[in-house]
């Protein structure tokens, strides 16, 4: 997929719109305390926090004492980021980038990726994105990340959802092909009087794949979880919040 497509699917003014229900600031207490509980974040830490979207989760970091970096390929995102840290009196250091090239080696104690943040790209390009979150670790750094659980996604999937606010709409029509394991979605949006219809699709990993495919490349002491309450995965978790540790 390309970033053009992601450009048209994420627009920063229309996702925060159709989005505000779902990331309230109860939501990011809740995933805050996960990574402070389950990735250690009892003393001051190096943390990249990619595709980090608004900031959300980087200018909260900071706001705790740690030295943050985040990265995304939305320069509008960015730019939201950047207003709030300076609101809030943080510093972040923000950077308008592809994920997919980041080249740090050692560097990070911590690396993020969340709210299904993973996925986007071919099997190839996820894989050696998790190769190069691993090298940018310093040894015993810990990469978090969540993402839909595959072996369970046939329970809540819905082929059609929709969300209507105020006289606009974003509505999904989806498929999930279980040979490439990707999940395919078209999207229909009338925001600000303006209608457009864009496609993306994430690959869904079953716990057994990420286990096979970190432990390739060198990751260790794996956990799933089954939310952000830190409940281990079980066979009824709708979601997976894994951590691994280079």
């Amino acid at each position: 997929m390309s970033l053009n497509n992601l450009e048209s699917v994420f627009s920063p003014e229309e996702y925060l719109y159709f989005y505000s229900d779902v990331l309230t600031p109860k939501r990011l207490e809740a995933e805050i305390n996960f990574l402070k509980k389950f990735t250690d974040l009892a003393h001051p830490k190096y943390i990249l926090d990619l595709a980090c979207g608004f900031g959300r989760h980087a200018n909260a970091l900071a706001k705790l004492g740690h030295t943050v970096t985040g990265i995304d390929y939305s320069e509008g995102f960015l730019k939201i980021a950047r207003e709030d840290a300076s609101k809030i009196g943080v510093k972040v250091n923000y950077i308008h980038a592809d994920m997919r090239n980041i080249n740090y080696q050692a560097v990070y104690d911590r690396v993020y990726c969340l709210f299904t943040a993973i996925g986007y790209f071919s099997d190839e390009e996820n894989e050696e994105l998790f190769s190069r979150i691993f090298h940018a670790l310093k040894p015993g750094g810990i990469f978090c990340f969540d993402s839909h659980n595959r072996d369970n996604f046939h329970s809540y999937f819905k082929p059609q959802m929709k969300v209507e606010k105020s006289g606009n709409f974003m509505s999904d029509e989806i498929s999930f092909d279980p040979a490439s394991g990707r999940s395919r979605t078209k999207r229909t949006t009338l925001f600000n009087n303006l209608e457009k219809t864009t496609e993306f699709e994430i690959r869904l990993y079953s716990p057994t794949e990420l286990k096979k495919i970190l432990t390739n490349i060198g990751y260790s002491n794996l956990h799933f979880y089954d939310n952000w309450k830190g409940n281990p995965i079980s066979p009824e978790g709708k979601r997976m919040i894994i951590t691994a540790t280079r």
